[in-house]
């Protein structure tokens, strides 16, 4: 019950101030769960269990408030919360707080500058990945763990964390985890000079014999929206970038009626309204043997190359 009432929770409460607040909750309300997020989790080495603790929301210093502020016997300690934002005020926070530990939890891979300056101002970067991970291997008391487990589950939901494991395609649930797999790849691809984003095209990433999803990719002044994913119509299925006319009309126009073999993945035409990059079969048959770390890298792999390929098009 208390999973289900988090879970729809998750539903409509989805923003980061709504993740904030109850993650704020939980730790208010569980020493155990503030203990983990700040000896375990953030490592700050100077939180003391023994020492009174308590911690505080949208904690006001100057011209900002910060997320959490976390008092622990003299010390403090400072975390911001961000889900896809990506304005980090690492440097105002470090004006407004400068006794203070710092750190960020985030749902999303940080630029390399953004590293830069989270070093240079004392800032601890955490994923909210990690956390949910770390979450699930504690051992919480009877009286916490079902309150744990519904938190859980509701990060999961606020953060869009779908479970993926080995895909094997005689296995037709390997189809949901490819699906998972493919969203976490776009999710987090991050290249300088381009921005890309899941593309909610629900009407056209799924058919009767492929399952994938559109996403937006810009670089300068071009933007398109392409496809990636899976057919199997064939006897052996196939992962494939779809470029539609419509909607990838800068790269349908410089392939149309070209087709190119590669080391990574093969291009031609698919049908007359699309382009495909599709995996080479060598690649594949890596994909479908490999463990589940082995074929995140070969789709990242397909990404980037797929992006080389076709970056002097774009901008």
């Amino acid at each position: 019950m208390i999973n289900k009432i988090f879970e729809n929770l998750a539903t409509r409460i989805r923003k980061e101030n709504g993740l904030s607040d109850v993650t704020w909750a939980v730790a208010k309300s569980c020493p155990a769960f503030l203990n983990l997020f700040m000896r375990e989790f953030f490592k700050d080495k100077d939180f003391d269990p023994g020492k009174p603790s308590g911690i505080e929301r949208e904690y006001p210093a100057g011209n900002n408030r910060v997320d959490f502020f976390v008092r622990n016997g003299d010390n403090s300690f400072i975390i911001e919360n961000k889900i896809d934002d990506r304005n980090y005020h690492f440097e105002e926070y470090n004006k407004s707080f400068p006794a203070a530990g710092r750190g960020i939890i985030i749902n999303h891979k940080i630029d390399e500058q953004s590293m830069k300056d989270a070093n240079k101002y004392g800032f601890v970067i955490r994923q909210w990945s990690d956390f949910v991970d770390l979450l699930q291997k504690e051992s919480f008391e009877e009286t916490d763990k079902h309150i744990i487990n519904g938190y859980i589950s509701y990060v999961k939901g606020v953060c869009s964390m779908k479970d993926i494991k080995e895909i094997r395609f005689e296995k037709l649930n390997s189809l949901y985890y490819f699906s998972n797999l493919v969203e976490k790849i776009i999710r987090e691809f991050n290249r300088e000079g381009y921005s890309c984003a899941l593309y909610p095209a629900l009407t056209r990433a799924c058919g009767d014999s492929w399952t994938g999803k559109y996403f937006t990719l810009e670089k300068g002044t071009t933007r398109i929206w392409p496809w990636f994913g899976i057919t199997y119509e064939e006897e052996t299925p196939q992962i494939v970038f779809s470029f539609d006319s419509d909607w990838c009309e800068v790269i349908f126009k410089k392939y149309e009626g070209k087709s190119q073999k590669g080391t990574m993945f093969d291009v031609e035409q698919w049908e007359d309204n699309a382009i495909g990059f599709w995996l080479h079969e060598k690649k594949f048959n890596e994909f479908k043997e490999g463990s589940l770390e082995q074929q995140k890298n070969i789709l990242k792999e397909f990404f980037n190359s797929m992006i080389d390929e076709i970056s002097k098009y774009l901008g």
